[in-house]
């Protein structure tokens, strides 16, 4: 048994892949290779790497904890590799789906980032402003980027999910269904580049 612990914290990335490559080439050699790790960007980039569609027997084990006590529990590989923004759709999802009553992400947060993912390409080309989601849903219309009808649609739904409003803290759970299930609708079908 061999075990690693954090073996490329702060390597650079071609250094991390070496290492990684280097751990699957002992592993062949060894019964069992631990690897332990806080860094959660170097796992992920093993398990992306290494745990899918290869003979590796890999298993990813997270520690627990409660307000008694820690203990260790086999993790789900996806929703590791999930990000933040990952997160937050899977959140707003369930949430519309009744898997949860309580959102834990901020569906204006998600707009957010959605718009930087999205349209990132022509915000940088366009030098399109990051200060306020005002700004820069006018320079996506500005630009010929959007049409009219979803610019419109977006000030809507900037309004309707500023923090100020509380549409999701404060109303009846049903609306704020509702809400969220016509919110990813937008995002999903609606928000689309022009041409």
């Amino acid at each position: 048994v061999v075990v690693f612990d954090d073996p490329v914290t702060s390597f650079d990335d071609h250094r991390v892949t070496q290492t990684h490559m280097k751990m699957i080439e002992l592993s062949g050699r060894c019964e069992q290779i631990i690897l332990l790790s806080h860094f959660k960007e170097g796992i992920a980039q093993f398990l992306q790497t290494h745990a899918f569609g290869n003979t590796y027997d890999i298993k990813l084990i997270t520690i627990t904890k409660d307000a008694e006590s820690s203990g260790l529990e086999i993790g789900d590989k996806n929703n590791f590799l999930l990000t933040l923004h990952d997160e937050c759709r899977e959140d707003i999802i369930d949430f519309i789906e009744r898997r949860i009553d309580r959102l834990k992400y901020r569906p204006r947060v998600f707009l957010e980032a959605e718009l930087s993912y999205r349209f990132g390409k022509q915000i940088r080309e366009h030098n399109i402003s990051n200060d306020s989601l005002r700004d820069r849903i006018d320079g996506l219309i500005d630009n010929g980027i959007i049409s009219n009808a979803v610019s419109v649609n977006l000030h809507r739904w900037r309004e309707t999910l500023n923090p100020e409003h509380h549409v999701f803290p404060g109303n009846d759970i049903e609306d704020q269904r509702n809400t969220a299930r016509e919110f990813i609708r937008f995002i999903f079908h609606d928000l689309v580049p022009i041409g």
